[in-house]
């Protein structure tokens, strides 16, 4: 495994987990924009 793709695997993993915790809020818009 080279050094950037552990942190390729948790950001999917997080963006996942974000996506399951938050999807059903209504300021997911805004707390995508924040994140980006």
């Amino acid at each position: 495994m080279k050094p950037g793709e552990a942190l390729d695997i948790e950001s999917q993993i997080f963006s996942d987990w974000i996506i399951g915790h938050y999807q059903d809020m209504s300021d997911l818009q805004e707390f995508e924009s924040d994140l980006l």
